[in-house]
């Protein structure tokens, strides 16, 4: 039976902002930079202030008096979102499924000599061990992904109902559905299940939001993670213009992309796809990590998918005892895709960002934040219906937010940061470090004028309004789980898989400039349901 829900919204979005709202706005942080993983170093720069606006859109009549320059007030947490009291709001709910995708825990089997699919490994003392068939062992770790995935969304919306939002986002980290690259023998077993893992992972989430419609969810856009493969690839090439991936040394192209869905309507005005693919454009040197980082090899030409981006080839060790090396081009050729519900792929080679009228919103993957980034990087911009987004998602393993990336972006009103790394999080101060994700609120500083970041809290999860708990939902990732009966007939997670968590934050947005009247919001969050009702 389906536990009664509870408005669990704040009120502070209809509070007059208060001196002390601004000042709490308005903390001195210290500098945010890169952190040399998944970003490949590079990056930070200091902004240091005491007096911060909400960034635009907003209205210059409405926004706070600047306090005096001599307060000051240390970071704290339980800062609720600035906006102002006169803005048309949509209310988001972001949940952030947190999990160590970096860290995948080896899951592929011994089997017996002899069992069908199997492959045999003479080990260096003499003995052979019989591994599991590499496609049974990426089908069950797709499934026992899926699973989690599921299980996850299942315990979060129980804790926090999504239907107290206009909308809600639901994101996992980078690399979520791969399995170690340790785990592969041979390059033959790299490419055989990349077109696999691929289909598979596309099964799985569009699976995945058919259990949970709109009707009875409300709107939600799931952002579940990326897998990353290997593909050959004959079109790759040297400075001078001849091949540089031949059959004796090869150069493969890797696909490490993002399959965003949704539960929304597909037959009304707005026209949207049933799913696409949001891929990644640069691979970093730890994208690909076996047992040692991956080594800088020969410069490239430029890829024609982004020739201002500098193009070499990886050298990465993926199994290290079975002396599996492969040269990776760094920056990727793979492309935005669109489909219907039949699978169909659309001629739209744009991503639609507008999935909710009214909201637009980006996507960052990892290291593409850093150098490619949808708020500075003009052939990443060209793939988006819409530049000026309002919510930033920033999908990684291994890389902090960088208030600089605002600088030019001045409608983008929230940075959504789930990584695959603990301690990846933007500012040490007010996050800490155990957490894989965060949600900042960006501001600007009119003095310097340069943009600013602040870390918010993530909801307590106690549905008691008069207390706060801790801030994590945990997520079952033992083999035994009771499902909903609407739900039964689950696959089990029969391998040891690493813990997760959810955290959720409640996001007011401005949307003045898109929708116009709060009445329009209103509408929108029912009106597909209302229709079906009637």
């Amino acid at each position: 039976m389906a536990q009664p829900q509870v408005n669990l919204q704040k009120s502070v979005l209809n509070t007059p902002l208060t001196r002390r709202s601004i000042l709490i706005g308005g903390m001195t942080l210290p500098a945010v930079s890169m952190l040399t993983g998944c970003g490949g170093g590079g990056g930070g720069g200091e902004v240091e202030s005491d007096v911060v606006i909400p960034i635009a859109p907003f209205d210059p009549d409405t926004t706070p008096q600047i306090p005096d320059q001599g307060e000051k007030t240390e970071p704290e947490q339980g800062t609720e979102p600035i906006i102002s009291p006169d803005a048309v709001k949509m209310n988001v709910g972001i949940y952030n499924f947190e999990y160590n995708s970096f860290e995948q825990l080896r899951a592929r089997r011994k089997v017996s000599k002899g069992t069908a699919g199997s492959v045999l490994v003479t080990n260096k003392d003499g003995t052979e061990t019989a591994w599991e068939s590499i496609v049974d062992y990426v089908k069950r770790s797709v499934d026992h992904r899926f699973v989690l995935l599921y299980r996850g969304m299942l315990t979060a919306f129980a804790e926090r109902p999504p239907q107290d939002y206009d909308v809600t986002f639901f994101t996992a980290p980078e690399f979520y559905w791969n399995v170690p690259w340790t785990d592969f023998l041979n390059t033959d077993e790299v490419l055989v299940v990349a077109d696999l893992f691929l289909e598979l992972v596309t099964q799985k989430v569009r699976s995945l939001i058919a259990k949970f419609p709109e009707c009875d969810y409300g709107k939600l856009v799931l952002l579940p993670g990326t897998i990353a493969v290997l593909k050959p690839s004959v079109n790759i090439f040297n400075k001078d213009g001849s091949d540089a991936s031949t059959d004796k040394n090869p150069i493969l192209e890797a696909t490490n992309h993002l399959v965003c869905v949704h539960n929304l309507s597909l037959n009304d005005e707005h026209q949207r796809p049933a799913y696409m693919v949001w891929p990644k454009r640069t691979v970093s040197w730890i994208d690909f990590i076996g047992d040692t980082r991956c080594d800088r090899g020969d410069e490239l030409g430029n890829n024609a998918s982004n020739p201002d981006l500098e193009n070499y080839a990886h050298v990465c060790t993926l199994n290290g005892e079975e002396k599996l090396v492969v040269k990776i081009q760094r920056v990727s050729s793979d492309k935005v895709q669109a489909f219907d519900d039949y699978g169909r792929q659309l001629l739209d080679t744009t991503f639609n960002n507008e999935l909710i009228e009214g909201l637009p919103f980006g996507i960052n993957i990892c290291l593409d934040y850093a150098v490619a980034s949808t708020t500075t990087d003009k052939y990443r911009m060209a793939q988006l219906k819409n530049t000026e987004f309002k919510l930033d998602f920033v999908i990684a393993a291994g890389i902090r937010l960088n208030a600089k990336n605002y600088q030019d972006a001045s409608t983008v009103q929230y940075a959504i940061h789930n990584d695959g790394i603990q301690g990846s999080n933007q500012n040490p101060y007010q996050v800490k470090y155990e957490y894989f994700s965060n949600v900042s609120q960006i501001f600007y500083d009119k003095r310097i004028g340069a943009p600013y970041l602040l870390s918010l809290p993530a909801l307590g999860t106690t549905a008691d309004g008069s207390r706060q708990s801790t801030t994590m939902i945990s997520v079952d990732n033992s083999t035994d789980f009771t499902y909903p009966e609407r739900y039964s007939g689950m696959p089990s997670i029969t391998d040891e898989i690493n813990p997760a968590n959810v955290r959720v934050w409640s996001l007011p947005v401005d949307v003045t400039d898109t929708l116009k009247t709060q009445e329009t919001v209103t509408a929108m969050k029912s009106e597909n349901c209302e229709a079906a009702v009637a």
